[in-house]
């Protein structure tokens, strides 16, 4: 090509020399008149004017080229003897830098794309198909924002290894990049996969190391986060007075920076909390206070939250019409919104409140949807929880057997995704199957795993009805002896 260019340069040259000359004429009408030949040139010589800017372009152009394929040539290759004295073409690190540049371009078009395909389905909750993509673009190339989101996606389907895993591998470059943003949400999250397995002193720990980093860096949205998170772990454990206490610092750095989203969840947890105290009426208060922000300010997903937990609140009260209400004001707006995992979740919800009217058919036809949405969007956990209450459903029924195979498979998938918090549950009701059918030393036996379980991970609540029923238990044996 440069050849190409040089003889091209060469002929607008001799147009230009050609073109100079006609400039410099200058002919009289006589002249012109004698030497039409040359005033015909004349008449043209704006036409060789411009020839001449173009020779000085393209010489010029040819030359450069030249010069730049020449350099190119003599920095990608370089020439070495070889054995028999022969001449040996080899590639120089410039050239290997070129070439990597080249498939650097391309992997990162590559990682994006597949990136913008996990986002396209994560915020469409196809959580599966929003991992198999992030987990493309990792393996193009590791970046810590596709571990974090990979994570999460894992999470939302209750794949706990999974998202353990991701978060780890996350974890690992933000410390080996002095990335302290980073390595504190990483740090976050996994203690949030601890918190889902019910390991709840080992969520503590990341919780308050993720607090300890934020605190560090002044990251005030994010300390208010983990504060919200270290009180949830607190409720779990039955700490409800130092659970309070996280909610409520979180409530005041919230509303210290006006983030309204924060403030209503974390009065929707304080709510929580006092429902589990006792403390119906201040429950309810501070539930109607998220929800009254989250429609201020349009979270129709906080909304279908507030409006359960006010279902919740209104079980507890005994005011069950308004319970059902609630929750399924709740469920429309998950309908609404196309968040399937939430629907399952009202379903759920709507299918206790008709447990504890006795409509237990009722009971049994929602809790068997939500079975189906959460297989239909492969949610384990969530699956294990309905197989559990369509088991309690059984069990009223007086369906013994049903209700042991319901709570025996809710107890596989527990400990399959590793929920041991879950797994203990499951065991307590097995042990009350086990009751209703008089196998007392059956009820007895898992009763004690229960309660070996829920001491180990320090879920206080949950361990003194273990110990209640065992107690039970144990004075029916000694009683028939």
């Amino acid at each position: 090509m440069a050849n190409g260019l040089i003889i091209v340069a060469a002929f607008f040259g001799f147009l230009a020399a050609v073109s100079g000359i006609i400039f410099g004429w200058s002919l009289d009408e006589g002249q012109r008149q004698e030497y039409q030949l040359l005033d015909y040139y004349h008449q043209l010589r704006l036409q060789f004017g411009a020839g001449t800017v173009a020779a000085l372009f393209f010489a010029g152009a040819a030359g450069v080229w030249h010069q730049i394929l020449g350099r190119k040539q003599q920095t990608i290759l370089e020439v070495t003897i070889g054995p028999g004295g022969e001449l040996l073409e080899r590639a120089t690190l410039t050239g290997l830098r070129i070439e990597l540049e080249d498939a650097a371009a391309e992997q990162v078009r590559e990682a994006e794309d597949y990136f913008n395909a996990g986002e396209r389905d994560y915020a469409a909750n196809r959580y599966q198909d929003a991992a198999t993509n992030y987990q493309k673009s990792v393996e193009v190339i590791p970046t810590m924002s596709c571990y974090l989101n990979l994570g999460n996606s894992w999470l939302n389907i209750s794949d706990f290894a999974g998202a353990g895993a991701a978060y780890s591998s996350g974890l690992r470059i933000a410390r080996s990049k002095n990335g302290q943003g980073l390595e504190a949400a990483f740090l976050g999250n996994i203690g949030n996969v601890y918190l889902e397995q019910g390991k709840l002193a080992e969520a503590l720990g990341a919780h308050q190391a993720s607090l300890t980093i934020k605190q560090e860096i002044e990251n005030t949205l994010g300390e208010a986060g983990s504060l919200n998170n270290i009180g949830l772990v607190y409720f779990h454990q039955g700490k409800l007075a130092e659970a309070l206490e996280s909610h409520r610092a979180s409530l005041k750095i919230n509303r210290g920076i006006g983030n309204r989203m924060g403030e209503a969840n974390s009065l929707g947890n304080i709510g929580i909390v006092y429902r589990n105290q006792g403390k119906l009426a201040e429950a309810v208060e501070s539930h109607q206070a998220a929800l009254e922000i989250d429609r201020e300010i349009g979270h129709r997903l906080g909304e279908a939250q507030d409006l359960g937990n006010i279902g919740l609140v209104y079980r507890n009260q005994g005011k069950l019409v308004e319970a059902l209400e609630s929750h399924q004001e709740s469920l429309g707006i998950m309908r609404e919104i196309g968040n399937r995992l939430g629907e399952a979740r009202s379903l759920g919800n709507i299918g206790n409140v008709y447990f504890q009217q006795g409509k237990l058919e009722e009971a049994l036809d929602s809790h068997q949807a939500a079975l189906e949405i959460d297989r239909e969007i492969g949610n384990p956990l969530g699956e294990a929880q309905d197989l559990g209450n369509i088991g309690n459903v059984y069990l009223n029924q007086g369906k013994l057997a049903e209700a042991l195979a319901s709570h025996r498979a809710s107890l596989t998938i527990k400990r399959e995704i590793g929920n041991p918090l879950g797994e203990a549950n499951s065991l307590g009701s097995i042990g009350n199957v086990y009751f209703e059918q008089g196998k007392l030393e059956e009820a007895l036996g898992h009763y004690q795993q229960a309660r070996d379980v829920f001491k180990d991970i320090g879920a206080a609540i949950q361990l003194k009805s273990a110990e209640e029923n065992i107690a039970l238990v144990q004075a029916q044996i000694e009683a028939a002896q």
